[in-house]
Formats: C-alpha cells, structure tokens, sequence
C-alpha cells in the first residue's frame, strides 16, 4: 500500500511543493508543505490506516518518569508549547531541563530534558532552558511543558479544520483528564507562512481562530504569540504584523519574543534553527516576556518596518 501510495505521489509531483526547510525537519514536516489539499488529505488518511502516524518524539526509555499528581502544585505553570520546528526538537541538543522541570507527555509526567517528549525533531529545544531560568529565577516551584510542536507546520495547519487542529484538540483534553489545569500558552510559528506568501489578512485569521478553538476548549490561560517568520535572510512582514493585529486586539494575549531579531550566525545551526547560544537567548527572550506579563504589563510592540530587522550579510549573516 506504501509502494502504491509512494507512485500516486509521484505522479502528481507537479501538484506537489515541497520546500527544502521540509528535508530539514522530516517525513511529517514535508507532508505540512504539501499545496495540493487533496493530496495531501490522502496521504494523511493513508498513513492513519497504516499506523504510521505517532506525531512527536516518543522514545520514552531514558526518561525518569514521575506521577503528575506528585508534582505539587504550588506556584506551578503547565505551559502549552507549539508551533512549527523552533516550537519543537531542532535547536543544538544538549541539556537537561534541572531540577522542577517537567515533560508531561502521553498521560505521564517526565523529567524534562533534550529531546522534548511529544514534539517533533530529535535535538534540542528552547522549552528545557526557559525551565530552567523560570526555575533559577523564582518566577515558579516547578514548571510542566506539553510540547506538541510539528517541524514546517502552517497556521492553517493548527486553525480550526487543519490537520493538526485534532492533535491540538486532543493533547488539550488528555491534560485535563490528567488532572493539570494549563497556566500557560507558548505559540512560535511563521517561518512556513513567509515561505508560503501568507497575506497579513490570512494569517491573522487563521491565528485568531486557533486562540479561539482553545478557548472553546476551556482553556483561559494567557497565550503568548513569538513574532517569527525567518528563514535565513528573508523575513515576512505580513506574517509579523498579523501576529502583532492579534496580539494587540485580542484579550489575555501577549508578546513573546521576537525570533526575527535573532539573525546572527552565533544564534543559528543552519538558515532556521538554532545554535546553543541561540537556545539560550531565545529562552531568556522568552523569560523577559514573561516576567513583564507578571509584573502587570507586556513587552511593547516594536513598530517594526523591513529596514528595522537585521538583514546582515557576510560574517554576520545566519545563511552565508
């Protein structure tokens, strides 16, 4: 059946787009960039019926596994974590979470560390080090992530009707019948939609009708959107004001970090990703965000225009 599946993708290669980031994140990540609907509806159902569909890392062995209901709950943050490859497992690999950082995975509560549990990629990821400085800094007791990030994914893609909107569904509901109550909501995505050309109106859209399928779910917590749309020196500044429209107009959402603004070669491993000096400061971006919201407030929105965002070549460009 895979065979057969494999020749009728063939046959409609010219139907089909596949962008090289896709290589990069892998088998799921090149099925998200598919253009052809319903191609691309085929695949997926094939793949369900075959069985070959587990979304995120799931190599649980070398993970100390805790019960949920042992974490005490005390100043604790549960933080939703999604979004496309810098919401998951593409970054420099290489740390543990530390002590009161957690991975709640599949029903169960692990031990955070590289690679998150339920994202997608093998490497490393932001989510461990901002636990880690969330932890050092006294902002909380213990911090659980539900990392369900997907490599290339698009904002339709998680909007209401996408292929992901179930699994966003899904891990939702799976947290509640667990017992935890999510405090936290940390969306990255945008490098897909500025390859893709997304209008600000689309993207805005799309972005507003996933905060409101989690709140139709129950969940009030404060949700944070990165401004991100990078791919090595390209940037899109519809997909950056759109986040910003919804940022801005909505209620109980808040600025992450802006990712755009890290385009050095020292942050990046590639044209997309990042380095362990980029891990480090896009965690500590993100630990800035959140001490403002705390404090009362939020980071102010930059009034960005093309000529603001480093667009740097030679040494100090992310893509040669």
């Amino acid at each position: 059946m895979f065979r057969s599946l494999a020749g009728y993708l063939l046959t409609k290669r010219g139907a089909i787009s596949v962008f090289l980031v896709g290589a990069m994140c892998g088998t799921l990540g090149t099925f998200l960039y598919m253009n052809n609907k319903s191609i691309k509806q085929y695949y997926w159902e094939a793949l369900k019926n075959l069985g070959m569909i587990e979304i995120g890392y799931h190599d649980t062995s070398s993970y100390h596994p805790l019960p949920c209901d042992k974490i005490p709950n005390h100043n604790r943050m549960v933080a939703l974590t999604f979004g496309q490859s810098n919401s998951a497992n593409s970054g420099s690999i290489g740390l543990s979470g530390g002590e009161g950082v957690y991975n709640f995975y599949n029903g169960q509560c692990y031990v955070a560390k590289d690679t998150m549990l339920g994202a997608t990629g093998k490497d490393g990821s932001v989510w461990s080090r901002l636990g880690r400085k969330l932890i050092q800094g006294n902002l909380f007791d213990s911090v659980i992530f539900i990392a369900i990030g997907v490599g290339n994914s698009s904002i339709t893609d998680w909007g209401e009707g996408g292929n992901l909107a179930p699994h966003l569904r899904k891990s939702i509901e799976l947290v509640s019948k667990s017992g935890l109550k999510i405090t936290h909501i940390f969306f990255h995505q945008g490098e897909t939609d500025n390859l893709r050309g997304t209008t600000r109106e689309q993207y805005r859209i799309r972005l507003r009708s996933i905060v409101e399928s989690i709140r139709g779910l129950g969940v009030m917590a404060p949700f944070y959107v990165a401004r991100a749309s990078r791919v090595c020196n390209s940037v899109s500044m519809n997909v950056i004001m759109a986040q910003n429209d919804v940022i801005q107009q909505g209620v109980n959402i808040f600025p992450g970090p802006n990712t755009d603004l890290l385009s050095h070669m020292d942050f990046r491993i590639d044209c997309a990703h990042f380095s362990q000096a980029g891990l480090e400061l896009h965690a500590e971006k993100w630990l800035e965000a959140i001490q403002s919201q705390i404090r009362g407030g939020s980071i102010p929105l930059q009034k960005q225009t093309d000529s603001q965002l480093p667009m740097l070549n030679g040494s100090d460009s992310c893509c040669p």
